[in-house]
């Protein structure tokens, strides 16, 4: 509801899904919590590129949870200083922006499954724009199943916002599976 009414204030007219996601993950991603505040140099545009990397690992491997610095070794999930070449202080920065809440004891997660189905598409997408295998991501979502073409349902929810940005995948998905939109 928040990001409905910021996008109203800002927009004067009631935005789409797609919209309306885009602003909640930005607004997320710039609110400083001010009991929480720590001085970064961080820009909008490197916090957005790593909390679409986390949400792609978390997809990908199927682990919702993110683990903070010092979780328990046996706590399962991604491991943010694998994925990012940043400091510690710097992790912890993006961990604590509001676009991550409490998972288990030593971990965060995204804070809707929906935010971090939308922010896989945009890694996916960005993956095509630098020209990675299409048939390689394309493979993320089709499988032929007793001869088939199917959708791999695991990746269902990141398949829509993937097509909005995406008129080749959007293609497929209206000849495959219509539905998913």
């Amino acid at each position: 509801l928040e990001g409905l009414v910021d996008f109203w204030n800002q927009n004067k007219r009631i935005g789409n899904q797609f919209e309306l996601t885009e602003a909640t993950i930005s607004r997320r991603l710039a609110e400083v919590e001010p009991d929480r505040a720590e001085a970064t140099t961080l820009t909008r545009d490197q916090l957005r590129r790593a909390a679409r990397t986390l949400a792609a690992a978390s997809m990908l491997m199927q682990e919702p949870e993110i683990r903070l610095q010092g979780a328990p070794g046996e706590l399962r999930g991604v491991e943010p200083s694998d994925l990012l070449d940043w400091s510690a202080k710097d992790i912890r920065t993006l961990l604590l922006r509001p676009l991550f809440v409490a998972g288990q004891f030593g971990a965060v997660r995204i804070y809707v499954l929906k935010a971090r189905e939308f922010l896989t598409a945009e890694w996916l997408h960005d993956r095509l724009k630098d020209h990675s295998s299409r048939a390689q991501i394309e493979a993320l979502f089709f499988r032929t199943q007793y001869g088939q073409e199917v959708v791999i349902p695991s990746m269902r929810g990141v398949l829509p916002w993937l097509a909005s940005l995406d008129s080749d995948i959007l293609a497929r998905v209206r000849r495959v599976a219509p539905e998913v939109m």
